[in-house]
């Protein structure tokens, strides 16, 4: 049985294949993704930004030259993992660091006493 794969299809594939690939470092880079053997995941953004600029070499250096598939893998990959750099690259919500909240955000407003109980109506008038 002849093969059926052309020469094409096969860089098509190869194609794709390092584009995951490279994506899959990334991701990895990025702490998104556990390393193979360790279940911890640890972030590396210096590798990560070297990952990425690989792919947007790439994509400028095959430019003209890729069909409208490839062109959308490549492009969602880059869009993806730029968002995930950016993400990956933010401080995190002080809610998640266990941070207490801010001296401001615990305390009253100064400028605003607190009602006294029982107060009957004798505090000042306010404008509507």
């Amino acid at each position: 049985m002849p093969d059926s794969t052309t020469p094409d299809s096969q860089q098509k594939a190869l194609f794709a294949e390092l584009v995951l690939t490279l994506s899959s470092s990334a991701l990895q880079q990025l702490g998104k993704l556990a390393t193979a053997g360790s279940p911890q995941r640890a972030a590396n953004l210096e590798a990560a930004q070297l990952t990425i600029d690989w792919l947007e070499m790439l994509k400028a250096k095959t430019r003209g030259n890729l069909d409208a598939e490839e062109e959308a893998l490549l492009n969602n990959i880059l869009s993806t993992l730029q968002l995930a750099f950016v993400e990956a690259a933010a401080p995190p919500p002080a809610a998640e660091t266990g941070g207490q909240p801010g001296p401001a955000a615990a305390a009253p407003p100064p400028n605003e006493p607190a009602p006294a109980a029982g107060s009957g109506g004798e505090s000042a008038p306010t404008k509507a």
